[in-house]
């Protein structure tokens, strides 16, 4: 045993805080029926945001490009809107 449990005898008892395991039957989800597969959809301090996500073949394909598109280095392009 460590000096500091003979000072401090809280030192070695430790509160055990329950696990949170939300019920089922209360859970929440909310998938919008018309989000495309390549868009993932939440909210962000109560605004709606989505992220879109192009593979490097998708964005060669496209004709127009858009602006607010990210490039990241493992091969995808993403775009954060919030709405």
């Amino acid at each position: 045993m460590s000096l500091a449990s003979h000072v401090f005898p809280v030192a070695t008892k430790r509160p055990k805080f329950p696990v949170f395991n939300p019920d089922p039957a209360h859970a929440q989800s909310h998938v919008r029926a018309t989000t495309p597969p390549n868009e993932a959809t939440w909210r962000i301090n109560g605004y709606s945001a989505k992220i879109v996500v192009w593979t490097q073949d998708e964005w060669d394909r496209m004709a127009i490009h858009p602006a607010d598109a990210q490039f990241y280095p493992c091969g995808i392009w993403c775009a954060l809107r919030l709405e």
